[in-house]
């Protein structure tokens, strides 16, 4: 997999090209970081966030644009079969959660509701329903909370419990931590940790 020229890296530096999902079409999603010129003398160059790049046999890859126009990186992260991928986008002043579609359109799949002082929503997984594993600031009873939100495809949101969702299946079932617990939830069953604290091995 050869990730395509991005003409911020600069040349004669080492690029960095990462995977992160394939899907059953061979659709690949991932990311690349380089270094990037600043222009300041002082600190002429730096190290990017990375930017996004999908690649389909017999196409090749494109890199997955941000939708801000103070974007300063993407980072793919998943792809359904479909090959609609999700992931995040970064900007000086938040961590936002894009889509991007096989046309080659890009929307935020969701928004922060309540404001903290760096506004962080992932979009980190999504199934062959259209179902998004999703994380982000969110009121709460506690107050503005990053928690888990499921958006599925007829757009209706469904706000879990706190911390960072990091996958879903096709039963619209998530993973990923609460506080310092593994967990998976679900709207049927709730949530169920898989790590219970003082479990074996911890």
């Amino acid at each position: 997999i050869i990730a395509t020229n991005n003409a911020q890296c600069e040349p004669g530096f080492a690029k960095w090209t990462f995977t992160r999902r394939i899907n059953e079409s061979g659709q690949v999603i991932g990311y690349q970081q380089c270094y990037v010129a600043t222009g300041i003398a002082e600190t002429p160059f730096f190290f990017n966030f990375g930017w996004g790049y999908l690649f389909t046999p017999g196409s090749g890859s494109q890199l997955l644009p941000g939708i801000s126009a103070a974007a300063d990186g993407t980072f793919g992260r998943a792809i359904n079969e479909a090959g609609v991928a999700v992931g995040w986008e970064s900007t000086p002043t938040s961590i936002n959660a894009p889509l991007w579609l096989p046309s080659g359109g890009a929307t935020y799949v969701v928004e922060p509701n309540c404001t903290t002082f760096f506004n962080v929503m992932h979009a980190d997984d999504i199934n062959d329903r259209g179902s998004i594993a999703a994380s982000g600031p969110r009121v709460t009873a506690e107050g503005c909370r990053t928690s888990w939100i499921l958006k599925l495809a007829n757009g209706t949101e469904v706000v879990g419990p706190p911390g960072r969702a990091d996958a879903i299946n096709n039963h619209d079932v998530m993973s990923g931590q609460r506080l310092n617990t593994a967990v998976k939830w679900s709207p049927a069953r709730g949530e169920i940790a898989l790590a219970p604290e003082g479990a074996p091995g911890e």
